[in-house]
């Protein structure tokens, strides 16, 4: 995902510290962006896969309600980058498969209210 997030219009990369280090900023408002890792149960990987297959103003409903918890070793993960100022967030699901985390969905993004929906998670 971290390379459909960097090569995004929206996404700016900086270079800090004498160019030793590098952060990924939503150029828009000059937020930076934080990433994370969510590990899913079986279950909830399910229901987050049926969310976001469903119609963009039904999935932005259902991703408002939703409260996810982080388990060990899960099933699914869900990546999420979101910016600080929770106006940009990039989301993408992925699957446990023979050895290895396989994408379940292409990478999601969301900008402005819709972004507010998924930022929480």
């Amino acid at each position: 995902m971290a390379d459909a997030v960097c090569a995004d219009a929206r996404v700016r990369l900086e270079k800090r510290f004498l160019g030793l280090s590098v952060r990924a900023v939503y150029a828009p408002t000059g937020s930076p962006l934080r990433c994370k890792t969510l590990e899913l149960t079986a279950e909830d990987g399910k229901r987050m896969h049926n969310i976001l297959t469903l119609s963009r103003e039904q999935m932005l409903s259902a991703l408002a309600d939703l409260k996810l918890c982080s388990v060990y070793n899960g099933n699914y993960v869900l990546e999420l980058a979101a910016s600080e100022d929770a106006r940009f967030v990039a989301l993408q699901l992925f699957h446990y498969v023979q050895l290895g985390y396989e994408p379940v969905t292409d990478v999601l993004f969301l900008e402005g209210d819709e972004a507010r929906c998924a930022a929480g998670l």
